[in-house]
């Protein structure tokens, strides 16, 4: 049973997650998809009661997707009732987050800044050829303030003066 506990469950969170879990060679029983809607269960002989004369050394048994999620819950619920078994604890653990896979694949990630280097690089080497700015000096002309003149009115006047002779 414990053997059942450890593989069915750790095989149907590889299949939803979609994160391939390393295989631990102690446990006996071994959950394999083949195809897209088939599961095998190999289990060993030995686990099984079963009569002497058998001569397998493993009994497959082929399940659906429905059928081990079937089997998780029904395992489930076979470990949350404490007075069935009460020693026996599952053995359920989140996956560490180094097993998970990035959503964006590294390649990906790197591309930017790889072309923000190749650009600073390529600028920093066109800036360092462009010649050094050369300061002029100061022309005497340009700092003399313009001349000055009489302010001129504004506004026009209202009654301008008229010629004397008239």
């Amino acid at each position: 049973m414990v053997a059942l506990l450890n593989s069915v469950p750790a095989a149907a969170q590889t299949w939803l997650s979609g994160v391939k879990l390393r295989r631990s060679p102690q446990q006996a029983i071994q959950v394999d998809t083949q195809s897209f809607n088939q599961v095998w269960l190999r289990i060993p002989v030995d686990l099984l009661l079963l009569p002497e004369g058998t001569s397998a050394r493993m009994v497959e048994i082929c399940l659906t997707w429905l059928q081990l999620a079937d089997l998780v819950e029904a395992l489930d619920q076979f470990c949350s009732d404490s007075q069935t078994l009460p020693t026996l604890t599952p053995t359920f653990s989140s996956l560490p987050r180094r097993a998970i896979a990035p959503a964006v694949p590294l390649r990906q990630q790197l591309t930017p800044l790889g072309i923000g280097a190749a650009s600073l690089a390529v600028m920093a080497a066109l800036f360092f050829h462009m010649p050094v700015p050369q300061r002029r000096p100061e022309d005497p002309e340009l700092n003399q303030p313009p001349p000055t003149t009489a302010p001129s009115p504004l506004l026009p006047e209202a009654n301008p003066p008229t010629p004397a002779g008239n």
